[in-house]
């Protein structure tokens, strides 16, 4: 089968490689594998949390909130496998297209999945009063922004698929300049909320301090969202440096920076994710309240001995 007619700087159809170095088979090998297994875990999290007895239908709607986040550890197992198969023939352009686009589309769907846990658990700790907008009016702009992100960069995706390799790169850079700029805002309006909440907090931030553990609480899964958000803005912005230096630039003329800043963030961002197990605690938030009693009269708050948490 031939290869497509080819529309980029500085090679011809019959010259055409997209790295001046042979990518290696024992690197991709190893993020397929790391990537594969954390999907994994990921769904078994979510599974496992579906199978809680003392939870009921409603509640579980929280989980939806994951789905993108596994689909976004699939495409990068998938993408990592494109690499491995890249590896064996450098000039078929077939598995580079896959690895370039289904490692693009990952990051868009993490982010997707960060908007929606902070907007739960700010729901979850009644702390809407302390938002400057409606949260859930928020959280969708911020879906939808990434959402258009997205369409964006399938678009040029698409035109890539076709061989129009650099016009379909600036449609791309279009969608990542577009995600950059909602994740910075999105880690603005998360910095504010998690600095009012610990400044003016209510009787539940106060209670779930470290409920159900030290380490597993509201307080951790801010900060978990706010490293994962990190982790997705750094790999934005070294994206676009790397668009903005050229097919022959140096961060993409060196196979190194495509596992530092790309493999290794994403990765990072999946475990620290998973530490939290954020679609358990948001749809079990709901069993810790009746060990609360709440005393309208004195305007306080009193939690029974006898709770189990687990």
């Amino acid at each position: 089968m031939e290869q497509p007619e080819l529309e980029t700087d500085g090679y011809s159809k019959g010259n055409w490689k997209p790295y001046p170095y042979s990518p290696s088979f024992e690197a991709a090998i190893v993020f397929v594998a790391l990537f594969g297994l954390a999907t994994i875990y990921l769904i078994y999290q979510v599974l496992k949390a579906l199978s809680r007895n003392e939870t009921n239908k409603r509640d579980k709607r929280f989980l939806w909130m994951m789905v993108p986040f596994i689909l976004g550890g699939s495409l990068e197992t998938f993408g990592y496998t494109a690499r491995v198969v890249l590896s064996f023939d450098i000039t078929n352009i077939r598995p580079y297209i896959a690895q370039k686009l289904l490692l693009l589309f990952a990051s868009p769907l993490y982010a997707v999945t960060l908007y929606m846990s902070l907007g739960s658990l700010v729901e979850l700790l009644e702390c809407q009063k302390i938002s400057f907008m409606p949260i859930k009016l928020l959280i969708m702009i911020f879906v939808i922004g990434d959402l258009f992100s997205f369409l964006v960069q399938l678009a040029g995706g698409v035109i890539v698929a076709s061989g129009t390799i650099r016009t379909g790169q600036y449609i791309i850079n279009s969608g990542l300049i577009v995600q950059t700029l909602f994740l910075g805002l999105f880690m603005i309006v998360a910095l504010t909320f998690y600095h009012r909440a610990v400044k003016y907090p209510n009787e539940y931030i106060m209670i779930m301090r470290n409920i159900p553990s030290q380490f597993n609480n509201w307080n951790s899964i801010f900060i978990a969202i706010l490293a994962c958000s990190t982790l997705l803005l750094t790999r934005c912005i070294s994206r676009l440096i790397e668009a903005v230096q050229g097919e022959r630039g140096y961060l993409i003329s060196h196979e190194i920076f495509l596992y530092s800043l790309d493999a290794s963030l994403m990765f990072i961002n999946m475990i620290v994710f998973m530490s939290q197990d954020i679609g358990k605690y948001c749809l079990i938030f709901q069993t810790y309240l009746p060990y609360v009693d709440r005393s309208e009269d004195l305007n306080t708050t009193i939690v029974h001995k006898n709770y189990l948490f687990y």
